[in-house]
């Protein structure tokens, strides 16, 4: 037999194409549940040539209780990936899933597939507010740092290796597209059509402007 658990739950995940593919794990504002209110998530997602369905499936925070919440009747095509609540509100359901745990900072994600077999574990790390960590889609070993979380897709944002904030990367989506300077360098203000600058967002989500700024 095994002297202790640690000889027998073993941290050797068998790789089946289903991955734990990003995460937020601190306060945000980019992905709301069905209350409106956000919380931490993670992502799962499907990179197999062949759908899976999800039930049967666990994921847990304790190597120690591989069966701690289990995932709804849930098919994922080839390519596609789905956002979990880890909010420990345990709603189990096709349109709102929230694990019955919650997700910090070095602590560990194990996800199992329905023979209870270790598919993938991850390690969370500590993100800015509205900044997500996750799979690199070129090359999922690496992981990298998204200031434009992609919740329930794939990660084709643009990602980086050293931790950001969140304004440091969002300006590169943000660009000047086009400028009206006036050609009287005497304007007065009083001509309603005075000088002006258009901003554009680049990104596929909503940009708050708040602390960014022009000069010239």
């Amino acid at each position: 037999g095994y002297e202790n658990l640690s000889d027998y739950y073993v941290e050797d995940p068998i790789y089946n194409g289903v991955y734990i593919n990003e995460y937020m794990s601190k306060g945000q504002s980019v992905f709301y549940d069905e209350n409106g209110e956000f919380n931490d998530w993670f992502e799962i997602i499907n990179l197999r040539e062949d759908e899976v369905n999800l039930e049967g499936y666990f994921i847990s925070d304790n190597l120690y209780n591989p069966t701690k919440w289990a995932f709804p009747n849930i098919n994922l095509k080839s390519g596609q990936a789905i956002a979990v609540f880890a909010d420990s509100k345990d709603i189990n359901s096709d349109d709102n899933i929230h694990t019955n745990f919650c997700i910090s900072p070095e602590e560990k994600l194990y996800l199992y597939d329905n023979d209870r077999v270790l598919i993938d574990i991850i390690t969370i790390v500590e993100t800015d507010q509205n900044v997500s960590y996750g799979r690199d889609k070129n090359n999922i070993e690496n992981w990298v740092y998204f200031s434009v979380p992609t919740p329930g897709q794939e990660n084709i944002t643009k990602g980086y290796t050293q931790k950001k904030t969140a304004n440091e990367t969002l300006s590169d989506y943000l660009f000047i597209s086009e400028v009206m300077p006036t050609l009287d360098n005497n304007f007065d203000g009083e001509d309603e059509h005075g000088d002006w600058i258009e901003i554009y967002n680049a990104s596929e989500n909503e940009i708050n402007l708040a602390e960014f700024g022009l000069s010239d």
